[in-house]
């Protein structure tokens, strides 16, 4: 994950949202990536074993290729997760 964009994202969703989002709304938004990747990578997986049947495919093994590049992606960030809290902070 690219750290940078992350505080790019973080900055500008806050410049919108800060005075609308509660304390606990604001605690979570650095995991929140987190947990929709990991979702991400479990409908893909899921699809696959279920035979390709919601996401479109180019190739049989398509929708484990993308499991596995959202679990890289996952590691990334977990990587980067402290990263990402202190970026959330100094910005709410």
């Amino acid at each position: 994950m690219d750290i940078d964009l992350f505080g790019a994202y973080a900055s500008g969703y806050l410049s919108e949202t800060s005075n609308t989002l509660n304390a606990i709304e604001k605690e979570y938004l650095a995991f929140s990536p987190l947990l929709m990747t990991y979702e991400q990578a479990l409908r893909f997986l899921t699809d696959y074993v279920d035979g390709d049947k919601y996401y479109r495919v180019h190739h049989r093994h398509h929708n484990i290729q993308r499991t596995r590049a959202q679990i890289r992606l996952l590691e990334s960030m977990e990587e980067q997760y402290q990263e990402m809290q202190n970026i959330i902070r100094n910005l709410v």
